[in-house]
């Protein structure tokens, strides 16, 4: 049946406005389709109290993350919207290839990603709805312009004629068949490569990874929708591109938040399959994964440290294990102080790439990465962002990600090589770590291009 909700009538005037608004998931896929440039942050944190959805669309400009300084508080947020986490302010994305160059001193040689390397822009109003509460609210900015008004309005008109689809699980997922981008020989070659330098003292740890490929059969919303049903992942996102590619992400790792000038960092490395109680003793006492762990954690506070005020980076929080549906991570916590000549973004842009998908030294690491991988990471272990105009800045590590480029599908999987590591379960990892995102990976085809 359609639905029957009371009509919203946003006004046109130059103020701040506020609706109360209860979107459906069926409703929120059509706005992600119908809206240039939609984003949604979707997922439950660890607290559920703290998690709030949140989604906009129709950036009133394009902000160029090349160009410093990027400024954000383009309007002061009343107090009465100061719980939301985000209003208004820039959101976007950066790749890993936007730093791969910079940061490793090397030009690839491998072909270019079709996706730019990064894109944001300003957006003045948002959905939000915590998870603790059964309704949403729909806020709208000054800055909001008549255009963004009335082109929203016009979408929320058209929600009445969304009706809930029957209910066919995989309906979507099930017409992708997933292949490797490459032979397993190019993925065994680039274990044996790193295990040398890691042996020669170049490197401690070096993340590898494989990419996988599909093509599209459906929207990408959709795809999107019908995996969140049965994904927990509290750092999930779904952003339009433009109209012919899209990133979905169905991350468990938090990059860098900042509320009030306190930086927080969560890395997370050691990943097993959740089987019983008996697994999440085993990763917390696996002394292969608290050492990978530990690197990251020092490289991680090294990073914290050139931004962050002098003696304020701390580690509250070391060797946690989080269980999100069939999967478990070792999780850490490092916290620090912004320098008052640092921004929010400065910093952000400062410790990335995150270095649980680098590896350590974090450029040599790169280095490595940039030498052996087939194909180029794309937004694969990039970052969705956001900063408020009010100064709070969040952000993803876009790992369990697929990026959708015109009728092709690409997600990549992989994990943290070190001296002991083993071929076949390194290699193993990489599938695991996917599968509950493409179902059973056949390998590469012959015909399969970059």
């Amino acid at each position: 049946m359609p639905n029957s909700r009371p009509k919203i009538s946003i006004s046109q005037e130059t103020r701040w406005q506020q609706y109360r608004l209860d979107l459906t998931r069926d409703e929120l896929n059509f706005l992600c389709s119908a809206l240039y440039r939609s984003v949604l942050l979707d997922g439950a944190t660890i607290d559920q109290a703290q998690s709030t959805l949140i989604f906009t669309a129709l950036p009133e400009f394009s902000v160029d993350i090349d160009k410093q300084p990027i400024n954000v508080s383009q309007q002061a947020i009343p107090d009465n919207y100061s719980s939301i986490p985000f209003t208004c302010g820039i959101l976007g994305f950066i790749s890993y290839d936007f730093a791969e160059s910079a940061l490793s001193g090397r030009t690839s040689k491998r072909p270019k990603s079709n996706l730019p390397t990064s894109t944001a822009g300003y957006y003045a109003w948002s959905y939000t709805r915590s998870h603790n509460e059964n309704f949403g609210r729909l806020t709208l900015s000054p800055l909001a312009s008549e255009q963004t008004k009335q082109t929203l309005q016009n979408a929320l008109n058209e929600l009445s004629k969304v009706t809930k689809p029957p209910a066919k699980q995989g309906k979507v997922v099930s017409r992708h068949q997933w292949t490797h981008s490459s032979d397993r020989l190019s993925y065994e070659k680039a274990f044996y490569k790193i295990q040398d330098y890691i042996k020669a003292g170049d490197v401690y740890q070096v993340n590898l990874t494989q990419r996988y490929e599909a093509s599209l059969r459906h929207p990408p919303s959709d795809l999107y929708f019908e995996l969140m049903q049965s994904i927990d992942a509290p750092y999930s996102a779904y952003m339009a591109i433009n109209e012919d590619q899209s990133v979905l992400s169905f991350s468990p790792e938090q990059f860098i938040e900042i509320t009030e000038r306190t930086i927080v960092t969560r890395p997370i490395k050691g990943t097993a399959q959740y089987l019983d109680d008996m697994s999440v003793q085993s990763l917390k006492n696996s002394q292969k994964d608290r050492a990978e762990n530990l690197m990251i954690v020092d490289l991680m506070r090294n990073d914290l440290s050139k931004v962050c005020a002098t003696g304020t980076v701390k580690t509250p929080k070391l060797f946690v294990v989080e269980r999100h549906k069939d999967l478990l991570h070792l999780v850490s916590t490092i916290t620090g102080k912004l320098r008052d000549d640092i921004s929010e973004f400065d910093a952000f842009l400062s410790c990335f790439p995150g270095g649980s998908i680098t590896g350590a030294p974090k450029i040599r690491a790169m280095q490595i990465i940039e030498e052996l991988e087939a194909h180029r990471r794309s937004a694969y272990c990039g970052s969705i962002f956001y900063w408020n105009d009010n100064g709070h800045f969040d952000s993803n590590i876009m790992i369990r990600t697929i990026v959708a480029d015109g009728n092709k599908l690409y997600c990549w999987g992989g994990g943290g090589i070190v001296a002991d590591s083993k071929l076949e379960s390194e290699y193993q990892e990489s599938l695991i770590k996917v599968q509950h995102l493409t179902g059973p990976i056949m390998p590469a085809s012959k015909q399969s291009k970059e």
